[in-house]
C-alpha cells in the first residue's frame, strides 16, 4: 500500500535556465555526466531562493 503524494508537491514547478559551457562537454559536444549533479544543485538552490528559503535557514535547522 502506498500513501498518496501531497497535492502541492506535484503541482509546484520551478524553471532555471542555464547555458551549457564548452568546458562541460567532451569533444563530441556531449555533457560530462557529473555536471548534471552541479546543475541539479543550482536548480535546487534557485527553487529554494524563489520561495524565500535560504541555505542559512537550512543550516539553522
Amino acid at each position: 500500500m502506498t500513501s498518496p503524494a501531497p497535492e502541492n508537491v506535484l503541482g509546484d514547478w520551478h524553471e532555471t535556465v542555464l547555458r551549457v559551457r564548452y568546458s562541460e562537454t567532451d569533444k563530441m559536444g556531449i555533457v560530462y555526466y557529473a555536471n548534471y549533479l552541479v546543475w541539479f544543485e543550482i536548480g535546487r538552490t534557485e527553487y529554494c531562493r524563489a520561495r524565500g528559503f535560504s541555505y542559512r535557514d537550512m543550516e539553522k535547522n
